[in-house]
């Protein structure tokens, strides 16, 4: 399945759940944005030491809040 295929598959199943609109942009666009800083692999090549990386060098070195990084957390379990 390719990412965006995933990203939406995350989409309804938020839809159906019956998450908020908000909820849902929020995490679909987190999930572009982690997607995007992964371009050059393939969902399926993204180790953890991967997802790390990204939290450190994006979120940490961003000093972005906890409330972002549990959301974006959340948003990556969804794609799983």
């Amino acid at each position: 399945m390719g990412i965006m295929n995933g990203i939406e598959v995350v989409r309804r199943y938020l839809n159906e759940k019956r998450y908020s609109n908000n909820t849902i942009e929020t995490y679909i666009s987190l999930l572009e944005l982690f997607f995007k800083y992964f371009s050059e692999k393939a969902s399926g090549e993204i180790s953890e030491a991967d997802i790390s990386d990204f939290f450190h060098d994006f979120i940490v070195s961003n000093k972005y809040s906890a409330s972002y990084h549990n959301q974006l957390i959340s948003a990556i379990k969804m794609q799983e």
